[in-house]
């Protein structure tokens, strides 16, 4: 049951459990400290100064004691930064479709197949995002072109 259980954790492990990721606006830095300049204020008119930003992605590990470290391979810092890798997940999806090939009545069959549904279901969806971004740009794009015309 332990090492089921272990290739399911492997096979189902998903990288946000592990990091965090997005983007942020920070502020750029000179030689000097922040960078600031004039401008004018839309409200009242006057000149303030504005510390300039722009906006970056980030990635952030979690804390050690939140993640599930059995299903981590290796983490390592080089000169490019710090990376985790984790275990094969193909190997452990191939040990459980032979188990429960030869195992069909086992009681994690049914966990083992909704999270296999979890899984293409995000799939699907991930895919159905990028389409409509695409089409959304597709239209954005027309729209543009017909504005100009």
């Amino acid at each position: 049951d332990d090492v089921i259980e272990m290739h399911m954790r492997i096979a189902f492990a998903d990288m946000s459990q592990f990091v965090e990721w997005g983007q942020e606006e920070i502020e750029i830095v000179g030689p000097f400290g922040p960078i600031e300049v004039e401008v004018e204020d839309p409200e009242t008119g006057e000149k303030v100064k504005k510390k300039l930003t722009k906006v970056v992605n980030t990635v952030r590990f979690k804390e050690h004691s939140a993640v599930d470290g059995a299903v981590i391979q290796q983490v390592k810092v080089g000169r490019d930064g710090a990376s985790i890798k984790l275990a094969d997940r193909q190997k452990s999806l191939e040990f459980l479709e032979r188990y429960f090939l030869l195992n069909p009545m086992d009681k994690h069959k049914k966990e083992y197949d909704q999270k296999r549904l979890e899984r293409e279901e995000q799939k699907l969806k991930v895919g159905n995002e990028d389409a409509l971004k695409k089409l959304d740009d597709m239209l954005r794009g027309i729209n543009e072109a017909m504005r100009r015309d």
